[in-house]
């Protein structure tokens, strides 16, 4: 058996071991490690979630809030120039980390919390996962950190733009704005609490995947407070034992006098479990005298993998995080972090599967005497179907994304070079639609310029009304959408995409909706009179009577014409905020 298998089956520190001094509770009986800390943890957690509710309840109160108190709020600052709540929030808890060390982990996080409850259902199931240790899977959170808060600067310092101005974004009327919907919500949760901690262990998202935990651990490295040891310490083992950060602390206690391994996320439950309570917390100097020091990372690790398989889980992880970042438009970057390191996962599994004589994972033999058992070939057919998955995914993003890049290509050109982008355009963006299983975000858009391009009018309409309709606050399409119905001669149609622009302009800017108004205002006209009995002419001259300063006459054409569809119920909202005070209700 190579690494990973004797890892797999190699003897752990048991839930009771041996009576050793002062380790039992009398003389010959066995000990049992166990952390009273948790509960204490639980209830700090459930109060973490209990203020978040309580600054939802506010924003839907008040309808203005502090901008998410997310790590993930502080990209902001490098992609848009925005001094987010959430930026703030996290220099505070890098400062406190250089201080305390990787303190908010363990007692703040919401995902750590949702992988200790990962764990704690999965324990009552019976079942304890056992961590996958490899070594290049662990540079993925360093990748992410750099990846959110400072390629977008290096990409602009390349490119020669100039950087964003700075402007404050501490409140917001959006709380929800950056966050996914509840469907791939329901599926992070999934990933980044159960399937992440069965597949990888106690802490699996947390090791090789949360971005914001590479900077705590590099934080965490010039901390003088640790997890320290005093002289009553009789390596009985409990620490590690009930330790869910996969941190070997009686080995680092014994080297080094304390535990430097940034992984720890000072839970305490290693000095709760300690039968002797030789362990605390405390300050003190990052090299213990008669100890080794702790350069370089400490201990020298055990990892499960062979630079064979390293190398492989590396490129599997490349390929997974190219096919699953902003996947249909839905999957947030963390997500596709974690995505792609299950997908390394199940390439090595298969590897083994079909190379290895003999292979244990999670406790399960899934192959024995060199051939796969009932749970093998059950774990085979999964991991294969996603890998399928995972490479049908970046087959899609590719033309896609191929598709994209000629479209912006073709702006820049023209005569032949320019007919020759759009049909290469063309020809990736529909055989991405062919392949995709569920709607593209911006297929449509493209397509449609493409057949505007080549005035396919009846095309070019079919598909800017189905991309505005997926998109409706997007005023590119609704500029599209309004050259093709004037070519088509759809006046009806016409008239209300430009009602929905003028509204749409006047929340981004008042002054170019008011001069867009001045300038539709003869043809609106024009319109109304032409088709008496239409309606939505008289929609788009009383928006252009609104925004140019006559809302009462507006409010009077409007009253012959009262529709209850969106459109006119936009109308009606934008008449009664023009209102006189007491005029209305």
């Amino acid at each position: 058996m190579r690494a990973w298998e004797q890892v797999q089956e190699a003897p752990r520190l048991p839930a009771e071991a041996p009576h050793r001094a002062g380790c039992g509770p009398g003389p010959g009986q066995p000990a049992k490690p166990r952390s009273r800390m948790g509960r204490w943890r639980t209830a700090v957690l459930l109060g973490v979630h209990l203020a978040i509710a309580a600054r939802i309840v506010h924003w839907k109160l008040s309808g203005r809030t502090l901008t998410p108190l997310e790590p993930s709020e502080a990209g902001l600052l490098a992609s848009e120039g925005l001094l987010t709540a959430g930026f703030l929030f996290f220099v505070l808890l890098i400062l406190s980390t250089l201080v305390l060390g990787r303190w908010f982990c363990g007692w703040g996080c919401h995902v750590v919390a949702l992988q200790d409850a990962s764990l704690w259902l999965l324990t009552r199931l019976g079942i304890r996962p056992r961590p996958l240790r490899a070594r290049l899977l662990l540079l993925v959170p360093f990748l992410g950190a750099f990846e959110l808060f400072f390629a977008p600067l290096l990409r602009r310092w390349i490119s020669g733009e100039d950087f964003p101005a700075l402007r404050a974004h501490l409140l917001t009327e959006d709380f929800w704005q950056r966050f996914p919907g509840p469907a791939v919500a329901l599926l992070t949760f999934f990933v980044a609490g159960f399937a992440c901690v069965y597949l990888l262990g106690a802490k699996g998202f947390c090791t090789y995947a949360c971005p914001y935990g590479a900077l705590f651990g590099v934080a965490d490295k010039l901390a003088p407070g640790r997890i320290r040891v005093d002289s009553s310490c009789e390596g009985c083992g409990h620490c590690t034992a009930v330790c869910t950060s996969n941190v070997r602390v009686h080995e680092e206690v014994r080297r080094f006098g304390m535990v430097v391994d940034s992984g720890c996320m000072k839970c305490l439950d290693c000095v709760s479990a300690c039968p002797k309570g030789a362990l605390s917390f405390g300050f003190g100097p990052r090299r213990v005298p008669g100890k080794e020091a702790p350069r370089a990372a400490a201990l020298r690790r055990r990892f499960d993998l062979g630079w064979g398989e390293e190398l492989l889980s590396a490129l599997l992880f490349l390929v997974g995080l190219y096919a699953f970042r902003n996947l249909y438009g839905a999957v947030p970057f963390l997500l596709a972090l974690a995505l792609a390191v299950l997908a390394a996962l199940a390439g090595l599994l298969l590897t083994r599967l079909v190379r290895r004589a003999e292979f244990a994972f999670q406790h399960h033999a899934l192959k024995a005497a060199g051939r796969p058992t009932a749970r093998g070939f059950a774990c085979g057919a999964v991991a294969l179907l996603y890998l399928s998955f995972s490479g049908h995914s970046a087959l899609l993003q590719w033309h896609a994304r191929e598709g994209q890049s000629a479209l912006l290509s073709a702006a820049a050109e023209t005569g032949a070079a320019r007919a020759a982008a759009i049909e290469r355009a063309d020809l990736s963006l529909r055989r991405a639609e062919g392949l995709a299983l569920l709607p593209l975000p911006d297929l449509d858009h493209q397509l449609g310029a493409i057949a505007l391009e080549r005035r396919e009018d009846e095309e070019a309409l079919g598909r800017f009304t189905a991309a505005q309709r997926a998109n409706p606050q997007s005023l590119p399409i609704l500029e599209q959408l309004a050259t093709v119905q004037l070519r088509l001669e759809r006046s009806s149609d016409l008239c209300r995409t430009l009602a929905r622009t003028l509204a749409l302009l006047e929340v981004r800017d008042p002054a170019a909706a008011r001069e867009r108004a001045r300038l539709l205002l003869p043809r609106a006209v024009e319109l109304v009179q032409g088709s008496p009995g239409d309606p939505a002419p008289v929609l788009l001259l009383c928006w252009i009577q609104a925004l140019l300063g006559d809302p009462a006459t507006a409010r009077d054409n409007a009253a012959k014409h009262r529709q209850g569809d969106p459109d006119w119920l936009a109308l009606e909202r934008r008449l009664r905020a023009a209102a006189p005070t007491g005029t209305e209700r």
